[in-house]
């Protein structure tokens, strides 16, 4: 089977997640290129997501973010 079909997902609107979650479903490559989720040198510590105002920040492994579309996500109070 293609390598590239099996990793091929889609993610819903509006779904609640974390970075860690996220990279126990998708592959970086994935992740970085049509999620805007990219992992940080230190790995498992946490992410830099792309938010939905164009700037780009840092998130814990284990901070809740909401996929907004089109690789935007919104930062979630704890």
């Amino acid at each position: 089977m293609n390598s590239y079909l099996l990793h091929r997902f889609d993610m819903k609107l509006f779904a609640v997640t974390t970075p860690m979650e996220l990279e126990m479903v998708f592959n970086w490559h994935f992740m970085k290129n049509y999620l805007g989720v990219e992992q940080l040198e230190d790995g498992r510590h946490g992410a830099s997501v792309k938010l939905d105002n164009g700037k780009t920040t840092q998130v814990r492994g284990d901070q809740k973010i909401k996929y907004l579309g089109l690789g935007t996500w919104q930062l979630l109070e704890e």
